[in-house]
C-alpha cells in the first residue's frame, strides 16, 4: 500500500517536472513572447484560444510519447498518470482563477505575468490579448487542462504503437 502512494507521488512530480521543463525551454526560447502571437493577435479571443491550444497540445504530446519510451514499468505509469495529470490541472486552474480574480479586483493586466511564467504556452498570448475586466479572459481557462491532455495523448499514441492499448 505504501509503495502505491510512493509511485503516485513520483508520477505527480514527474508530470509537474515535465511541465516545468517545457515552460523553462519555452521561456528561454521565446521570452514572454509566443511564436504564434503575430499570427493570432487580430483574431477573436476564442480563435486565439483554439489555435494556441492546438499548438500546446501537440507540444505536450511529445514528452508524453517519450515518457512511455523511458519507463519500463508501463502498468504502474498507466495506473498513476491520471492522478498526476489531474494534480497538474488543478494547480494550473487554481493559479488561473486566483490571477483572474486578483486582476479583476485591482483592475490591472500585470498579474497575468505570473500566469505567463507558470504556463507560458498560453500565458504569453493571454497576456498580450487580455482585456482587464473582461469575461472573454475566461475562455483561456482551457489552458489548465490542455497540458495534461497533450501528455495523455502522446502516451496513448505510444502505448497504441506498442500494442498495450486497444482503440
Amino acid at each position: 500500500m505504501e509503495q502505491k502512494y510512493k509511485d503516485r507521488i513520483r508520477t505527480v512530480f514527474l508530470i509537474i517536472g515535465i511541465h516545468l521543463i517545457i515552460s523553462v525551454i519555452f521561456l528561454l526560447a521565446n521570452g514572454v513572447g509566443h511564436p504564434l502571437l503575430r499570427y493570432v493577435k487580430g483574431f477573436p479571443v476564442i480563435v486565439q484560444v483554439l489555435i494556441t491550444s492546438i499548438f500546446a497540445f501537440l507540444v505536450y504530446a511529445i514528452p508524453g510519447y517519450l515518457l512511455v519510451i523511458s519507463k519500463s514499468d508501463r502498468k504502474n505509469l498507466i495506473k498513476n498518470i491520471d492522478f498526476a495529470v489531474v494534480v497538474l490541472g488543478v494547480i494550473l486552474l487554481a493559479v488561473f482563477v486566483g490571477v483572474f480574480i486578483y486582476s479583476y479586483v485591482v483592475y490591472q493586466k500585470s498579474p497575468w505575468i505570473f500566469y505567463s511564467m507558470l504556463n507560458p504556452m498560453f500565458g504569453s498570448v493571454l497576456y498580450e490579448s487580455a482585456v482587464v475586466r473582461s469575461y472573454e479572459t475566461l475562455f483561456w481557462i482551457v489552458s489548465a487542462v490542455i497540458p495534461g491532455m497533450g501528455i495523455l495523448f502522446g502516451m496513448f499514441i505510444r502505448l497504441k504503437q506498442e500494442g498495450v492499448v486497444e482503440s
